[in-house]
């Protein structure tokens, strides 16, 4: 039985911090170091002004000496360094290899870069004021990008890739398809009020262009637009909606505006109701309204916290007795010995990082609400299988992470950064076969979309823990 290894809220503090450790060096290496997209070249005086403003006492100096700010990320690339050195400030030894990359651009990368930038800017300014800056200004930079060049002739958001030879020519850019996603746009409202709401603080204020308000009147306008064909999103599939039910209430946390906050709620309740009308007696799903086929594994965990979530912001309490049917049937095909869920018969399982962060965070709200000690257990064995053994994070800055008084050692199954060739970057995937051989088969990829929606995700829900617990 799982009690005969108890777990503390002191387990989770340790496994939050640790989650926060590895979020910050994704976002930093990710979308500050990595070169994996079209490089941005400052300005002179916005180059002595913000970017390499440095002071060599700054702890955080190697931020500003390893700068490649960056336009967009592509899809995909293999972290891994041209050259590896023990000189961390050798700009050169840290670009990663440029013939893996994908040069696919999507509006849901971009977002999720500036949503990931924008929080670990608010969770460390008050540390680093400079390192705030630069953070939100790198994803200011992706917006423009996003905003000029990702768009359809009807001005909505959809995925290109670039064409461009060499970073020396003029960009060259590809639509990849002429209709827009629903989702891609709600991501890039969520971005967009993030933004705002960042770029509005006074401690920030003197890294920014204090006309803002471009920021927030595109996010009322794609709302306006998402409001208006509401109906799109009940044809969409389980797990999108889900997706989007956890997306509005993220927002409604960002948006100020009562009015629109109501509209908000009403959506919110709408999209749970439609995934309602989708749950069986048994709590199982169907994938869509037209598809009564059970959806995935992981596309229960995501309907599971999305209407606990949405249960909290509407005040429906309906959809919080749909999400715990939901939830139990999920706590019983956690396997304790293998730490890791189990379904069917499969000799294998397969796990993204996107599926890892729905499972920590779809439990760590169930948890935060209702503090039952299995379900501790499950988060911290889960954690510590999916994440610490599995080399889904092939490398490490540091053995010892500090943050404000807390101060966290990170287990030696992952391997420093001097030891090895690869980034501390969330990788894409791993595959575990069991029964025989039970190893781990992790992927050479890092997808920029994934690891930045996990990085946000953590830091997002995650993170406040630490000052709580």
């Amino acid at each position: 039985m799982y009690t005969h290894l108890k777990r503390t809220e002191k387990d989770l503090e340790d496994m939050s911090l640790k989650l926060l450790c590895m979020s910050i060096n994704t976002i930093k290496w990710g979308c500050l170091y990595s070169g994996a997209g079209i490089p941005y070249s400052p300005p002179e005086k916005e180059l002595k002004r913000l970017f390499f403003n440095i002071n060599s006492d700054n702890p955080s100096n190697n931020i500003y000496q390893n700068l490649k700010p960056l336009k967009c990320l592509y899809k995909k690339a293999k972290p891994e360094f041209v050259n590896i050195s023990s000189e961390i400030l050798n700009q050169l030894n840290y670009t990663w290899i440029s013939k893996s990359f994908n040069k696919i651009i999507s509006p849901s990368t971009q977002s999720y870069s500036i949503l990931a930038l924008c929080n670990l800017a608010e969770f460390i300014y008050g540390e680093d004021v400079l390192l705030g800056g630069i953070l939100v200004k790198n994803a200011e930079i992706l917006y423009d990008f996003l905003s000029t060049y990702l768009r359809n002739v009807d001005g909505l958001f959809i995925s290109v890739e670039d064409k461009s030879k060499s970073y020396s020519d003029d960009i060259k850019i590809k639509p990849r398809q002429k209709d827009s996603k629903l989702n891609d746009q709600l991501c890039v409202l969520e971005a967009l009020l993030c933004l705002y709401h960042i770029t509005s603080k006074n401690e920030l204020k003197e890294y920014f262009n204090p006309q803002n308000s471009k920021y927030i009147n595109e996010a009322r306008s794609i709302f306006n637009y998402i409001y208006e064909n509401y109906h799109d999103f009940l044809e969409l599939t389980s797990k999108q909606i889900s997706l989007s039910i956890s997306s509005l209430v993220r927002c409604c946390r960002y948006e100020e505006d009562t009015e629109q906050l109501i509209n908000y709620n009403q959506l919110i309740a709408l999209l749970c109701a439609e995934l309602e009308s989708r749950i069986k007696v048994t709590g199982e799903l169907e994938k869509s309204f037209n598809n009564p086929n059970l959806a995935s594994f992981i596309t229960h965990f995501r309907a599971a916290s999305a209407l606990l979530e949405g249960s909290v912001e509407t005040g429906i309490k309906k959809f919080e007795s749909l999400s715990l049917r939901i939830y139990d049937n999920l706590a019983d095909l956690f396997d304790f010995s293998m730490g890791l869920f189990v379904t069917g018969d499969s000799t294998e399982l397969n796990y993204s990082i996107r599926d890892i962060v729905e499972i920590i965070k779809g439990f760590f709200v169930y948890y935060s609400m209702y503090k039952k000690d299995r379900i501790l257990k499950i988060i911290i064995d889960f954690y510590t299988t999916a994440i610490e053994r599995s080399g889904i994070v092939p490398s490490i800055v540091d053995r010892q992470f500090k943050f404000k008084d807390n101060e966290i050692l990170i287990t030696d199954e992952i391997p420093l950064l001097s030891e090895c060739n690869k980034a501390p970057v969330f990788l894409k995937s791993f595959r575990y076969v069991f029964r025989k051989t039970q190893t781990f088969t992790v992927s050479k990829y890092f997808n920029s979309s994934y690891a930045l929606y996990s990085s946000y995700l953590f830091l997002n829900y995650l993170t406040p823990i630490i000052n709580i617990l």
